[in-house]
């Protein structure tokens, strides 16, 4: 019994870190995105111009932008106004919005450009994006 032990593990190891470092492995792992702001200070009632660039988030129907505070356990919630573009929205900062990164979630996958030599044709998926900077909320 104890060499088929000794037999199993190696052949075990070489399984295992073959599924690590395979570069298909983690393929279908969701990508996280950042976008930018057309102004990074706003008031309650303000309109915010979400731009995801090349990620096409607003062509999904299911997105939402939020700012969530981990040591509070606070969270607010951005009213989608309307969509500009498939990478453009616009939002209404809500009377419970406070200064932080914002995060936009969705789920969209989407066609790979044509001209990326270094990378297989197919989709991206993408879920999760964040600010590039922190909105501050001005009273």
């Amino acid at each position: 019994m104890k060499l088929k032990k000794y037999l199993i593990y190696p052949f075990l190891c070489l399984f295992l870190a073959g599924c690590y470092y395979c570069p298909g492995a983690w393929s279908d792992s969701p990508q996280a995105f950042a976008f930018t702001l057309d102004k990074y200070e706003a008031k309650v009632g303000d309109e915010i111009t979400v731009d995801s660039g090349d990620v096409k988030i607003f062509d999904s129907k299911e997105f939402r932008l939020e700012c969530y505070d981990k040591d509070s356990d606070k969270l607010s919630v951005f009213k989608f106004v309307k969509k500009i573009n498939s990478s453009k929205a616009v939002f209404e900062v809500q009377s419970d919005a406070f200064s932080c990164k914002l995060n936009l979630s969705g789920n969209i996958k989407q066609e790979r450009e044509q001209d990326c030599s270094n990378c297989d044709n197919g989709e991206i998926w993408y879920c999760d994006g964040e600010s590039d900077k922190e909105l501050t909320i001005v009273k």
